[in-house]
């Protein structure tokens, strides 16, 4: 995203005539049953033209859509925007599809110019696209606008995808619970001249935080303030977002912990300081670059590598300080390098002995042991890591269910296939989640086996994965498995064809045999012996030339625990 374009966007926006005012205040049903530009369907008005002059009072049961009409921009101008009650969604409420939760939803070519927001209110559901300010589209631009929000349950404010321009705005951000106040999936936000302040925050997630995929990237321009106060959670999470700096400030102090992730660039008399935290003060593990700029990281009291009280966790990644006058680090961990250029000035004490012991859990100064969990999201055909999403900080004994966050952020242009690990429980160690995805473009038939009595799982699914539109497939070995201690009914699909055009789930039903000496045991029916019938498996299919099929049977992910996975006593390979 180009600075220069956005600005450009801004003044010809400004530029556009607006539509003669309505009167504030004025009755939902009257704006619309009086005013070109304004529908409203199920309690969810939609903006399409120019607007000024109005108060909108989104309470329980309403909200907004705004979005331009075609390429034209439309100016929303000297409103004042009143949001309270929960979110709300205009989507099939029947559909599968993830469906998007909102006060105010902004698509394309929008400018709010001199607008008021305030928010008390909750999120709907616990999703990523649930969000009281939630902005998807190209050119969408705050002017001279201020926000407040007091005691908001849910995302605050998600840039999900797009181009975003915040420009001399005010945001105060005060007691925010449940989930960051601040999101940003994949979208490119810039903050130009702007001031951030978050506080009182009391939450399992960050305050802000950056999903960290291979879109969307972080701006703070030209006298931006991003201050991070006070707050029982963690700062910052970032992953491995872009975030550029340049002649703004970033402090984050006495929160849970400081910055975690980032790939940070500090430039033209900036400044970064993580101050008095309880954990980490940072932690990188991507390459960051400080120039001309001041970097102070003290007083916090994180463990890392084995080591206690750090401040700083350079993670076998390169810090580069260039002509940098004041660069603290504090007491820190380097398994990376720092690298000095010009007239910089480097005070800290690296630490060289280990404290404590190489454990599997973080310690505060509270004494509360944490965890961190790790998500990878693996390629099911080529078994590549696409990228790693860390959830940090969780409070050791707290029941947990990461389901939602690992269904939020499969990556774009991939779908979930399945997971395996500790998924949900009681947190006791560290855990590493592993989620199969595969490109959007291919296909699968997938096989699930439920009781028919009940419709509960009574074994893993099977699927064939890596199908084309034209794959010609058959999945007649898998639709009736043994399974102990049931008889196989019916599928509700047929078991092969010639091509597809969506994703298949097929239903194998089974019946509880009641005797075990029932000749219709399927302990006594013909089992091909060279299939992995226990195990809930992937097959990828392939072709050479126009003719030949291969099957490959790949990573093993199954929704079962290993216990269930040993009751069946599995073949090996």
């Amino acid at each position: 995203m180009k600075h220069s374009f956005m600005s450009f966007m801004v003044a010809a926006a400004m530029l556009i005539p607006c539509a003669m005012p309505v009167e504030a205040g004025m009755p939902l049903r009257q704006m619309e049953e009086n005013d070109v530009g304004i529908e409203q369907k199920a309690g969810i008005q939609t903006i399409s033209e120019n607007t000024s002059g109005q108060t909108f009072v989104l309470d329980q049961g309403k909200g907004l859509r705004i979005h331009g009409n075609g390429k034209k921009t439309i100016t929303v101008s000297n409103c004042t925007f009143e949001m309270s009650g929960h979110t709300v969604s205009d989507a099939d409420p029947d559909s599968r599809e993830m469906k998007d939760y909102f006060k105010i939803f902004a698509g394309d070519n929008v400018v709010f110019d001199h607008c008021t927001f305030t928010s008390q209110g909750s999120q709907d559901s616990d999703s990523v696209s649930d969000s009281n300010l939630f902005l998807s589209g190209e050119n969408i631009v705050f002017k001279d606008c201020s926000f407040a929000s007091t005691h908001y349950e849910g995302r605050y404010f998600s840039a999900y995808t797009g181009t975003v321009a915040v420009i001399d705005c005010a945001f105060d951000i005060q007691d925010q619970t449940k989930q960051p106040a601040f999101n940003i999936t994949e979208a490119d936000i810039e903050f130009d001249d702007t001031n951030i302040s978050i506080s009182g925050t009391d939450s399992s997630q960050p305050c802000f935080y950056a999903n960290g995929q291979d879109e969307g990237s972080i701006s703070l321009l030209n006298g931006t303030r991003l201050e991070i106060k006070d707050n029982e959670a963690d700062a910052m999470q970032l992953n491995q977002t872009r975030i550029d700096v340049k002649n703004s400030r970033v402090l984050v102090q006495n929160n849970r912990s400081g910055i975690l992730g980032g790939t940070w660039n500090v430039l033209s008399d900036s400044g970064l300081s993580s101050l008095d935290n309880e954990g980490l003060g940072m932690h990188i593990s991507r390459p960051m670059t400080i120039s001309r700029s001041s970097f102070i990281v003290s007083g916090n009291k994180g463990t890392a590598g084995g080591y206690e009280d750090v401040d700083l966790y350079i993670d076998n990644t390169g810090c580069t300080l260039k002509n940098v006058r004041n660069a603290a680090l504090g007491r820190y961990v380097c398994t990376g390098t720092i690298d000095r250029e010009g007239k910089t000035n480097i005070e800290g004490t690296e630490l060289t002995e280990k404290k404590v012991s190489e454990d599997k859990s973080d310690e505060t100064k509270n004494n509360t042991i944490t965890y961190r969990i790790m998500i990878d999201y693996i390629d099911a055909q080529s078994e590549k890591k696409l990228f790693t999403y860390t959830i940090y900080n969780q409070p050791q004994g707290e029941k947990y269910d990461f389901k939602a966050q690992l269904e939020a952020n499969v990556p774009q242009e991939y779908k979930l296939l399945s997971y395996a690990g500790d998924v949900s429980g009681t947190l006791d160690a560290n855990k590493n989640i592993k989620v199969s995805v595969q490109p959007d473009s291919k296909y699968f038939v997938r096989i699930n086996y439920v009781d028919m009595a009940d419709k509960e799982s009574i074994h893993p699914s099977n699927q064939l994965i890596g199908l084309d539109a034209d794959s010609k497939w058959d999945v007649e070995k898998f639709g009736r498995i043994r399974i102990e201690g049931y008889e196989f009914v019916k599928c509700d699909h047929a078991l092969k064809g010639d091509s597809l055009d969506k994703d298949i789930t097929i239903t194998s039903y089974y019946r509880r045999i009641v005797s075990p000496t029932d000749p219709f045991n399927p302990k006594h029916l013909p089992i091909d012996p060279s299939m992995n019938e226990e195990r809930g498996l992937f097959v990828m299919v392939g072709f050479i030339g126009l003719a030949a099929v291969i099957l490959l049977i790949v990573r093993h992910f199954s929704r079962k625990n290993d216990d269930d996975e040993d009751e069946n006593g599995g073949i090996t390979d």
